[in-house]
């Protein structure tokens, strides 16, 4: 029950501070008015609070109070950067000066929304570059021992082009969209050869299979086998060439074949890779059967294939081939839903 209700306080939490985490500022800027608002910003009076000894009088103006209320909004150096701000608004959407304080920050925030400040700049985009550049001047102020005032000029500076680089770069929103993928029949009078390698890490023993359909998907020969010590790649050449060897003794041509390998396609098509010769014998039996270079397509696609593989490296014995006339219990589920 403790642990809902403290879930609840989050999300109340999380809504009721959502006008700051939603804002068009970096986050760091976010981070400072989230710290403003829950009294956990390293003013003075919060060090003091948690027990260090932090001298509590304002470094610029001698003010024996340095609280949020004071940096922002109170201290001479403050309340001249604001009414340059205010005296700068070239727009009819105008703030009163009297307003700024720590308590109406969420108002002032909603009640400006993105109205112009000027021609380039809306309030929410510039209202938290302001705050930044005022604890920022404060804390270059303390440091380095000066009492130099905010700049308005680099402060607009910084919310322009902060806001136009996010403008520029924004992009609509991109909706996901399911497609769902399944074996694709071939041409009239052809025959499809699926083949897949599965190895569980390289090199180690792994499961090759194959299947051959016609065009409305119906089970033709399939087969699979566990070999010994071999990478991905081999795997793959050594299926697809067991198919194509199985092709020509059924006479099941002319043939079109799919992987779900992309570097496997790759192997075949060039000839400086250590598999040369294996690849020149894959060739040799495609051309008798008047098949191309095979097809890639998309794992959903080829799950037949798949389920055969991961079934050929549960065999006990090395080398040995198992066929199929007609498929098998754990594969004629995948081949109903294909068609």
């Amino acid at each position: 029950m403790q642990g809902k209700n403290l879930m609840d306080n989050r999300d109340q939490e999380r809504k009721e501070f959502d006008w700051i985490w939603s804002m068009n500022c970096p986050n760091k800027m976010k981070s400072l008015l989230w710290l403003t608002h829950h009294g956990r910003l390293s003013t003075s009076p919060y060090l003091n609070s948690i027990g260090l000894n932090i001298h509590p009088n304002c470094h610029t103006c001698g003010h024996p109070k340095k609280d949020v209320e004071h940096i922002f909004f109170n201290c001479p150096k403050a309340v001249e950067f604001w009414e340059a701000i205010l005296d700068n608004n070239t727009t009819c959407h105008k703030l009163d000066k009297s307003s700024l304080t720590k308590d109406t920050m969420q108002e002032i925030w909603q009640s400006t929304g993105s109205k112009q400040y000027n021609s380039i700049l809306p309030w929410n985009a510039l209202l938290p570059q302001c705050f930044w550049a005022i604890w920022l001047q404060r804390n270059t102020n303390l440091f380095n021992k000066k009492k130099d005032s905010t700049s308005l000029a680099n402060t607009m500076n910084q919310a322009i082009e902060y806001h136009l680089i996010i403008k520029t770069n924004s992009r609509p929103i991109r909706t996901q969209q399911t497609i769902h993928v399944k074996w694709e029949p071939t041409a009239v009078g052809r025959f499809k050869l699926n083949t897949d390698g599965a190895v569980k890490y390289t090199p180690s023993p792994g499961g090759l299979r194959g299947v051959i359909r016609n065009r409305n998907g119906d089970w033709k020969l399939g087969f699979m086998s566990k070999e010994p010590q071999v990478d991905p790649i081999l795997a793959e050449l050594r299926a697809l060439k067991q198919g194509l060897i199985m092709a020509i003794h059924h006479n099941l041509m002319p043939l079109d074949i799919n992987s779900d390998s992309t570097e496997f396609i790759k192997y075949l098509t060039h000839n400086n890779h250590p598999y040369s010769n294996l690849t020149l014998e894959c060739r040799s039996l495609m051309e008798k059967l008047g098949a191309t270079v095979p097809t890639y397509i998309f794992r959903e696609q080829n799950r037949v294939a798949d389920k055969l593989s991961k079934e050929g490296l549960n065999c006990t014995s090395f080398g040995q081939l198992v066929f199929w006339i007609v498929p098998p219990m754990f594969a004629k589920k995948l081949g109903w839903a294909d068609i």
